[in-house]
């Protein structure tokens, strides 16, 4: 059994169990005592009844639908943090360019769904613990044009290959990485899908986006590709179980609350992976999570996640172009690709 931690939640995951007659489910112990069980094809869970700061001990045992338990896995401790240990930490302010950013692409929400819904603790915990901008918009009414927006400063058409630069050719070095996608750049899958996958788009990448547009495994607690040494620029595009869209096969239930809440665990597992490097606890890495478009209006929830950021409800009028402004800004770059250079400035504004 492997746990991630954070403040509120313990992420928890294990092996699958093999029976004679099948597995039927798990159950999950905390402290030897049940805590819950859930399907045989479930090996990841989320405890949310956390407190922060608290030592925690679990075990996992797998049963039969005869009622037959195996034994309890070995014990998995998990610790969790303090109330806010992902921004705040650093005095001083923010750096004036970071080593490291990481964009985040979530999908299809608008800001009134998620912001304050007991679905997604996680966020809204990072959401009154970070920089969030309450009056951001979205640029485009469908998903590959703001993906576009987000990273070359044009709102391209859907299906549209773009011959400009982007982001991608702008940093020294870079990765995507694309939940489900069956191959590297662009290659297909049932999760996945090529409109959410913008450095695919951009002919100038050609080359370099069959090595940096990379595929991983699809994981319900978190991103399993994040590189140990991050690049200066990652984008990380979740599949369509873990980015607020649902299809059959999807294994949350086709709700809202459920839907949301898997992105929310999803969510969790893969910030906590960057939050816990060295790297980030320095003040060199910056996190933005974002959403591509919202469904009953423009506006969407974004997050800025760093060390050096203090907790900031920016309502100044931002999109994803003002998003890719202050990427470019955070990495030190001064020339800003298309409507970017005439966006808002969400670091002065946000603190980060």
């Amino acid at each position: 059994m492997r746990p991630r931690v954070g403040s509120s939640q313990v992420d928890l995951s294990w092996a699958a169990s093999t029976d004679d007659i099948g597995v039927a489910g798990y159950t999950i112990y905390r402290g030897g005592a049940q805590l819950t069980t859930v399907g045989g094809t479930d090996t990841a869970f989320a405890d949310t009844s956390v407190k922060p700061s608290t030592t925690y001990t679990y075990t996992v045992d797998a049963f039969d639908s005869a009622g037959n338990h195996s034994p309890q896995s070995g014990s998995a401790t998990a610790t969790t943090t303090g109330a806010n240990d992902r921004c705040g930490q650093l005095a001083g302010g923010p750096p004036a360019t970071y080593s490291h950013v990481v964009v985040i692409m979530e999908e299809n929400a608008s800001y009134g769904a998620v912001i304050g819904n007991a679905s997604a603790p996680y966020l809204n915990a990072v959401a009154q613990e970070c920089a969030l901008a309450t009056n951001y918009h979205e640029d485009a009414g469908v998903s590959q044009p703001n993906y576009m927006a987000a990273t070359g400063g044009f709102a391209t058409g859907v299906g549209v290959f773009d011959h400009t630069a982007s982001i991608f050719s702008q940093v020294p070095s870079w990765i995507e990485l694309e939940e489900s996608m069956g191959a590297n750049c662009g290659g297909g899958g049932a999760f996945y899908k090529t409109g959410h996958d913008p450095a695919y788009w951009y002919t100038p990448l050609a080359s370099a986006c069959k090595t940096h547009d990379v595929s991983m495994k699809g994981s319900d607690s978190g991103a399993t590709g994040i590189p140990s040494q991050l690049p200066a620029y990652t984008w990380i595009t979740p599949n369509l179980c873990h980015d607020h869209h649902w299809l059959a096969g999807c294994p949350e239930a086709d709700t809202a609350p459920a839907i949301l809440k898997a992105m929310d665990v999803w969510l969790s597992g893969t910030v906590q992976q960057i939050t816990a490097t060295a790297d980030y606890k320095l003040g060199r890495t910056l996190i933005l999570v974002t959403f591509d478009e919202g469904t009953t209006d423009t506006r969407v929830a974004t997050i800025a996640i760093s060390a050096a950021v203090q907790p900031v409800r920016d309502g100044a009028q931002y999109d994803h172009y003002a998003l890719l402004r202050a990427t470019e800004n955070a990495l030190g770059i001064g020339a800003y690709l298309g409507k970017a250079a005439g966006a808002g400035d969400m670091r002065a504004g946000m603190g980060f």
